[in-house]
Parts: C-alpha cells; structure tokens; sequence
C-alpha cells in the first residue's frame, strides 16, 4: 500500500495506528470497500481528513484536509 498526500494528515494516521490500531484498520477496509472509495477521519487535535483510494493505481491511497 502507498500512502500519499497531505504530510499533517499523514502524521495523523500514524498517531492512530500507535493509539487505536483496530480503528485504523476499520479505516483502511472501509475506504477499500466503500462505493465512493472515500471515508472521512479525524486527527487528535480534532482537524478533518479524508482517506482517498486512488482508482487509477490499485493500492494507492491519498489523504487529503477537508
């Protein structure tokens, strides 16, 4: 899996994954399996994001701010 996209919201996923790792993974399936290929998160400071899949590159994800 490559991750891109905005380095604060980067950072954000990696926090989660030290602090709540089933949720990441919920995440992670979520965007792969949603019909958007889009799932909405935030980071612990409370700022917005979402985790894109790319569909043009199969194992590519994107975080963008919202």
């Amino acid at each position: 899996m490559e991750l891109t996209g905005d380095p604060q919201g980067i950072e954000a996923l990696k926090k989660i994954k030290d602090t709540n790792a089933t949720y990441l993974k919920f995440l992670l399936q979520e965007v792969q399996t949603s019909f958007e290929g889009t799932v909405p998160f935030k980071a612990a400071d409370g700022t917005e994001y979402k985790l894109v899949r790319d569909a043009k590159v199969k194992g590519k994800l994107i975080v963008e701010k919202v």
